[in-house]
């Protein structure tokens, strides 16, 4: 089974929000997906494409990249974002990472994986 890959790499900033979701409009047209499941997924790649857009400040250079798995019967959809701490480096010194499950917060990349199964 062939796994054909579309990246989509958007600024994180609200108006581009709705790129990922008409992508995966886009994309969901080629592969046998009910429609409840692709309603399901359009808003859960709204969501967490939303989510990094909410964790970037006001003027940040911050990317949400999109990347959407694509086979036969199956889209997955990864989420990345990139971007520039939001906290002051003397801030950072105070957190305790080994107390934090699934933050990020001295900026970078994070990650959430969707898909249809």
């Amino acid at each position: 089974m062939s796994v054909d890959v579309v990246t989509l790499e958007i600024p994180a900033r609200t108006e581009y929000l709705i790129l990922a979701r008409l992508a995966l409009a886009g994309i969901a047209r080629g592969v046998e997906i009910d429609q409840a499941t692709l309603a399901d997924l359009k808003l859960a790649v709204t969501e967490a494409c939303g989510n990094a857009v909410l964790h970037a400040q006001p003027g940040d250079t911050g990317v949400v990249t999109v990347h959407f798995m694509v086979s036969d019967d199956a889209i997955e959809i990864m989420v990345e974002m990139m971007w520039p701490p939001r906290l002051p480096n003397s801030a950072l010194a105070a957190v305790d990472p080994t107390s934090m499950t699934g933050a990020n917060l001295s900026g970078g990349p994070a990650s959430v994986l969707l898909g249809t199964a």
